[in-house]
């Protein structure tokens, strides 16, 4: 029993330094300091080692030897190689979302695009960016394959955490997250593919940009 209460707690945890990662409230390059997080989540020092172990796997932070774990850090070229993967993989899931999805299903991922809509409504950055990794999600969720709902939910948290701001117009992602809603509604998988592509597809050339631009000035 005790070993079962660890591990759930253990998960807790791992899902509350998560979540500071995502927000933003622990930023890339920060030293994660143990005592100080065993104090805030009032926890001990045991709980948060296991996060941290699962963190790294989940590439969100890295463990440097002697000088501690730190909220990973991603060049451009790595963040669009994650977009790469995304490119390929998101609307696979899209895809399929539009093949599985049951009518309760469609109802939650409605409740969702409504909620990204009244963040940018509100112009709150932090939000948008929670909706959107809620959002995108959900449709893996959707998809019935486990593997690449974690896969694409760690590569949005790692995305969300080391970029500034926001990539496109959020009003342009709002009304692309509906067409992918009427896409899963409908039941039309080659229209929820296409349009999941579309989607990604601008935001990893703004990273693109972001390079090129980058190496301009290097010259």
């Amino acid at each position: 029993m005790k070993k079962f209460e660890y591990q759930v707690l253990a998960q807790r945890v791992y899902e509350a330094l998560r979540g500071m990662i995502l927000t933003g409230e622990l930023k890339p390059n920060e030293k994660l300091a143990q005592e100080e997080l065993a104090r805030k989540l009032g926890v001990s020092r045991t709980p948060i080692l296991s996060a941290f172990s699962q963190l790294e796997r989940d590439m969100l932070v890295v463990s440097i030897p002697r000088r501690g774990v730190f909220v990973k850090q991603f060049a451009l070229h790595e963040l669009l190689d994650i977009y790469d993967i995304r490119l390929r993989l998101e609307p696979l899931g899209a895809r399929h979302a539009a093949e599985r999805a049951n009518d309760e299903q469609k109802k939650k991922l409605a409740e969702l695009v409504e909620a990204f809509g009244e963040a940018v409504r509100r112009g709150d950055v932090r939000r948008i960016k929670d909706a959107d990794h809620a959002f995108h999600t959900e449709i893996m969720r959707l998809s019935g394959n486990q593997v690449l709902y974690e896969m694409i939910a760690t590569f949005n948290i790692l995305i969300i955490a080391n970029v500034k701001g926001l990539q496109k117009d959020p009003h342009k992602s709002s009304a692309e997250h509906q067409m992918l809603l009427a896409a899963i509604r409908g039941n039309d998988p080659d229209e929820a593919e296409h349009t999941m592509y579309e989607h990604i597809a601008e935001s990893r050339n703004a990273i693109r940009n972001e390079i090129a631009k980058e190496s301009r000035t290097d010259e």
